[in-house]
């Protein structure tokens, strides 16, 4: 159950974000962004924290 929630999650950032985060230049850019959109929807450190930063990572284009 638990690797459904995180898929899930995953599968929510991507098809939220149809085209790719613009989150400024470089990889700190990207760690920044994503750290503050999952903050702002799930408790820090929890499995769909974790699971939206990871999908925000993966959909985060750098300059």
């Amino acid at each position: 159950m638990r690797y459904v929630l995180i898929l899930v999650t995953v599968l929510s950032v991507i098809a939220v974000s149809s085209k790719l985060i613009c989150a400024g230049s470089g990889s700190e850019a990207c760690v920044t962004h994503c750290t503050e959109a999952a903050s702002a929807r799930y408790t820090e450190g929890t499995d769909q924290w974790s699971a939206f930063f990871n999908g925000c990572m993966l959909t985060c284009w750098m300059k």
